[in-house]
């Protein structure tokens, strides 16, 4: 109601961060340029959206949004007028009507780009922040081969279950679980609205420790008892996780189980490489969106041809046979938002967007 004084603005993307400048999605850049005006300047106190993280997340709270946006109106002592969520984490309908309901205002803002790039670039990411715990630290074409061969089963288990665009619907369920024994937790432990919530970190923390322990666990028993039991269950974990990373390519589908419990007019659907291209001109679209002030942006710095290097890209025959798989999800995207992407083209240029290097 109006006693929040706030619009809460959400922007509602699958993806996580934006690391080593060989970003997934960008929704860090988007939050950099709507925060600060450009990637790495310091935040404008005086600015108009409040001083959070980039990523407040509900559906990693479990006290739920409301009261992380209420925690931080009474810090910033109601002077701002967006809250900003760049947040990967609103996968399903459930989520997206319990946002509304938390605040009728809010809106929605969906970054796309080519899907094959986004996961290449997921995959790249993977292999650079867990190489303990993935088999993408050796090769990251290999790694999107398997995730190419487990697109059959992903497709035939999403038609099983239309609510969610992820395919593992026992994750989801298990993930709400999780929420409720922490509301109900008596011991839970929460961090301010720029921080972690500390009960879920320390679950995810067990979670890394006991795929370390299974790991040991095999070294110590040759591979046998209960360590073999325990990396089975790491490996399956991971299965289930990559599997994942398909479906935050499908665009199409994920837009689709968005409109089922948003107004279309609260959706604004954004290309990853306008942010790059004519960076003022997306925000102006924006912050015209979510009902902010005008903002003045510069345009991002380019990528250092050493970064590049870094980033393990996939051959062209491969490139051509996922444009294929994810073909009709692409026809849905065009669909649903009356646009004509470039990359729906089958021939397109190889190579990654301007986003994340170049070709």
């Amino acid at each position: 109601g109006e006693a929040w004084g706030y619009i809460n603005q959400y922007i509602a993307h699958l993806s996580l961060r934006f690391s080593c400048q060989k970003g997934k999605a960008g929704s860090t850049t988007l939050a950099s340029l709507l925060k600060h005006g450009i990637d790495g300047v310091d935040f404008d106190p005086n600015g108009q959206f409040a001083r959070t993280g980039k990523e407040i997340c509900w559906a990693e709270w479990g006290r739920g949004s409301k009261w992380a946006f209420f925690r931080e109106r009474c810090k910033e002592g109601g002077g701002k007028s967006v809250i900003l969520d760049a947040c990967p984490r609103y996968y399903t309908s459930e989520h997206a009507r319990s946002i509304i309901e938390d605040d009728p205002r809010a809106v929605f803002i969906m970054l796309v780009r080519d899907p094959v790039d986004r996961l290449v670039s997921h995959c790249n990411d993977q292999r650079r922040r867990r190489p303990r715990h993935t088999s993408i630290t050796v090769d990251v074409e290999g790694a999107v081969r398997t995730l190419f061969a487990m697109m059959g089963e992903i497709e035939s288990q999403a038609v099983g279950n239309r609510n969610t665009t992820f395919p593992q619907s026992g994750e989801v369920n298990s993930q709400h679980s999780a929420r409720r024994k922490l509301r109900e937790s008596p011991n839970r432990k929460y961090d301010d609205a720029r921080g972690r919530n500390g009960a879920l970190e320390r679950r995810k923390g067990s979670v890394r420790q006991r795929m370390r322990n299974g790991e040991e666990g095999n070294e110590r028993n040759g591979g046998f008892g209960q360590g073999r039991v325990r990396d089975d269950a790491r490996k399956r974990l991971e299965v289930r996780v990559r599997r994942s990373y398909w479906a935050l390519s499908l665009y199409g589908r994920n837009l689709e189980t968005l409109l089922r419990s948003v107004d279309p007019t609260k959706i604004l659907v954004v290309q990853t490489t306008a942010l790059e291209e004519d960076p003022q001109a997306t925000v102006d679209s924006i912050m015209a969106h979510i009902g902010g002030k005008p903002k003045k942006v510069r345009k991002l710095h380019k990528n250092k041809l050493s970064d590049r290097n870094e980033y393990a890209q996939i051959s062209n025959g491969l490139r051509l046979k996922l444009r294929d798989a994810f073909r009709s999800d692409v026809g849905l995207l065009e669909r649903l938002t009356g646009k004509r992407f470039r990359w729906s083209n089958h021939s397109a240029s190889f190579g990654f967007d301007e986003l994340t290097g170049s070709r």
